[in-house]
């Protein structure tokens, strides 16, 4: 990766390989500046995409997946939205006005995690933070 945040195709494909192995990857965007939404390779391989900046809104958990505790609100200091996931996702979280914010969906024999910030699963309630992390550390070898 270079300075910028740009990753070279080698490093990309070396995400997608591991994902397709069975890995797990949590992807991470801050906040994204107009005319940036494409810069993260990454995230585009994997068919997520990442828009906007929004700031003052509040982050609200639902069930999906593996996650069963549900969380009523957390504050979201800032980030972006996601306008593009597979079909396949099941969404995690929100903001109040209904958008796109966490999000997982099975690549391969992996599972791939998007958070549109970091902020919020830093004050999530501690059941809601630590099923994030399990679900993360679990076997490759689990297909669950």
């Amino acid at each position: 990766m270079d300075l910028f945040g740009k990753y070279d195709e080698s490093e990309v494909a070396a995400y997608r390989e591991f994902v397709t192995n069975g890995g797990r990857l949590l992807l991470v965007e801050g906040f994204v500046r107009e005319g940036e939404a494409d810069n993260d390779s990454v995230a585009r391989e994997f068919g997520v995409r990442f828009e906007g900046v929004v700031s003052g809104q509040v982050f609200r958990g639902t069930s999906a997946g593996a996650f069963t505790l549900n969380f009523d609100e957390v504050s979201y200091q800032i980030g972006s939205v996601v306008v593009k996931s597979p079909a396949a996702t099941q969404p995690v979280a929100y903001l109040n006005d209904g958008r796109l914010t966490m999000g997982v969906f099975r690549y391969g024999r992996g599972r791939v995690m998007f958070l549109s910030s970091v902020f919020p699963i830093l004050n999530a309630p501690l059941p809601f933070t630590g099923q994030l992390f399990d679900e993360l550390a679990r076997s490759n070898l689990s297909r669950s």
